[in-house]
């Protein structure tokens, strides 16, 4: 079926935030929520804007002459890196917005804000961004924007659906990020009971093999039975192969850098392809493959990224990261326990597990 293409300020208004002194920040009493960019990162406001750190007063308002966007707006980041983060979220209630926010309020008559939601989900922001350092939206730039518009009975029965496909995917991702955190809590326990483990550059537990990659233009692959890789996963098949072992891939530039809660690395095994947004590292034999893959899925990578516009992790930054090196009976047995609970599916028992005794059994 074809749908009549419409620019989003044809059915949308997009607007920006206003300036948020510090002076008024941190109060708590208010009519209207103030979110910043900081605020779309806090616990319960994965999708809805529902936590608020700051409140103003309509006295405040008037003085800073802050715009009140309505419910159901979407806003995302318009300003800096936080725009490679992709966040979009929903305001619940009249609120006001820092101006390194930007707000997308449908027109009901003609877009159902659900509908407008699962738009923005499909689009990268970083399509919007300039070049410039650091990189920033023009609001002229979102207003632009075109796409097929459905009518609003169609909208609203893809707008179901996608409610739906969001909530199982919520519903695994709870999962996902559980088992995280259970990892993450057992391996910083682990280490404060650690016993005079040594702490090693990266490059004496594993050897770079990123001079054999070889990227290749989406339009120059031939399709074929072997992965091809890049910062993040799998991005397609191709023709042939350049690796044939067990591997540890961490992102380079694109990856999940300013989220704690996705990996920043991955094991892959077997005949595979790596484009040059993904290090390759091959483990040494006095290191742990899956330990050490643990250790650098979820490292603390922020302070040793470079770049103005992209983050990047560059070669002789990565290789020089400290990693701490137990003995292997330790390594082995914690790796082991991660891939346990990482194959524990259902969510009443990842909460039973404890990870101070599971430390204890890991260090006995």
């Amino acid at each position: 079926m074809s749908w009549p293409k419409v620019k989003l300020r044809e059915v949308a208004v997009v607007g920006s935030g206003s300036g948020f002194p510090i002076i008024y920040q941190g109060k708590n009493d208010g009519i209207y929520p103030f979110y910043k960019v900081s605020d779309m990162n806090t616990i319960g406001n994965e999708k809805n804007m529902s936590v608020a750190n700051n409140y103003i007063t309509e006295d405040v308002r008037s003085e800073l002459r802050a715009k009140v966007f309505a419910e159901d707006s979407i806003i995302f980041p318009k300003v800096g890196a936080a725009i490679a983060t992709n966040k979009k979220r929903i305001l619940t209630v009249s609120s006001c917005v820092d101006n390194n926010v930007m707000v997308v309020t449908a027109k009901q008559d003609k877009l159902i804000p659900r509908y407008l939601y699962h738009l923005f989900q499909s689009i990268n922001l970083s399509s919007f961004a300039s070049s410039s350092n650091p990189p920033s939206m023009r609001k002229t730039t979102v207003e632009d924007f075109q796409f097929s518009l459905p009518p609003l009975n169609e909208q609203k029965k893809i707008a179901t659906i996608l409610d739906k496909v969001y909530d199982l995917k919520q519903s695994a991702y709870n999962v996902i990020y559980l088992r995280s955190k259970i990892i993450h809590s057992i391996y910083h326990s682990l280490m404060e009971n650690r016993k005079n483990w040594p702490i090693v550059d990266l490059s004496e537990v594993a050897e770079n093999l990123d001079s054999q990659r070889v990227p290749i233009k989406a339009s120059e692959r031939i399709d074929g039975p072997y992965p091809y890789y890049g910062a993040n996963g799998q991005q397609g098949s191709v023709h042939d192969y350049i690796y044939d072992e067990p591997l540890i891939l961490v992102a380079e530039d694109g990856g999940h850098f300013f989220n704690t809660e996705r990996p920043i690395a991955y094991r892959i095994n077997g005949k595979s392809w790596v484009n040059n947004h993904a290090h390759v590292l091959r483990c040494k034999s006095e290191m742990d493959i899956s330990f050490l893959h643990y250790q650098l899925a979820y490292y603390e990578v922020r302070p040793y990224l470079t770049g103005s516009t992209r983050a990047k992790l560059n070669k002789g930054v990565l290789m020089k990261m400290p990693i701490v090196k137990p003995p292997m009976n330790v390594q082995k047995g914690f790796a082991e326990l991660c891939d346990r609970i990482n194959a524990l599916s259902d969510i009443s028992n990842l909460l039973d597990l404890n990870s101070n005794s599971l430390t204890q059994k890991l260090l006995s």
